[in-house]
């Protein structure tokens, strides 16, 4: 019966007081004992005969028949005796497989908290290398922008330095117009006194396209760093 039963239903029943209320995990096993019969225990081989005793070295119930044909030698005990000793075995059996349970479940509960904690770790590194690849993911487009910032200020220096050189090209080149056509009349002047006196522009003019060759190796270098900067 329930608790509520036993304090408000059960002692309203006639002679409820002399009733003996027992745990239920007692039934069968205290008030069993007292009620169990030892005596009509039919035998399975010979079912006209009762068993009488116990073979222990059989480790089984025997009638008067089963004594006579086969258990000669053997020892016998009282079948009560047999059976409380089996069930003094069956309570410690029952206590070591509750003590095997109670292991078994403190060992899934540690192996339950571990896997939660592991979890939790392996979540916890996911999100630290989210974190980091985000972090250098910022990095990167930093540098990124970084370079391509110096690539485009380079790229301006050269055109800026271009576009001054094709005009100092285009002032040179009217120089070695008028140079060549100078040159061209010293070749054929007769006048000794105008050779003498532009005798120097050949000089001058070889001058004038060294340094200008000078210079395109100078922008030449300047790419060449340009695009180490965006490899590297």
């Amino acid at each position: 019966m329930c608790k509520n039963c036993y304090d408000k239903v059960h002692p309203k029943f006639n002679n409820a007081k002399d009733h003996k209320i027992v745990d239920i995990k007692q039934v069968g096993v205290s008030i069993g004992v007292r009620n169990l019969d030892f005596i009509n225990i039919k035998c399975k081989d010979h079912t006209s005969q009762s068993c009488c005793i116990f073979c222990s070295n059989c480790d089984e119930l025997t009638c008067p028949s089963c004594i006579t044909k086969g258990h000669d030698g053997h020892a016998f005990v009282e079948i009560k005796e047999a059976y409380n000793m089996k069930v003094e075995w069956l309570k410690n059996r029952k206590e070591n497989l509750e003590m095997n349970r109670k292991t078994l479940d403190d060992g899934q509960r540690k192996l339950n908290q571990i896997t939660d904690s592991e979890n939790s770790n392996c979540q916890k590194t996911i999100q630290d290398i989210q974190h980091q690849k985000d972090a250098l993911k910022r990095e990167v487009d930093k540098y990124a922008l970084k370079l391509i910032e110096e690539v485009n200020i380079n790229m301006t220096n050269i055109r800026d330095s271009i576009s001054k050189e094709e005009k100092n090209v285009v002032i040179r080149r009217q120089k070695v117009e008028n140079n060549l056509k100078t040159s061209e009349e010293m070749l054929t002047t007769m006048d000794m006194s105008f050779f003498c006196q532009n005798a120097d522009i050949l000089k001058s003019l070889d001058y004038k396209e060294k340094e200008s060759m000078v210079f395109f190796c100078v922008i030449k270098i300047c790419c060449y760093k340009m695009m180490e900067i965006i490899i590297n």
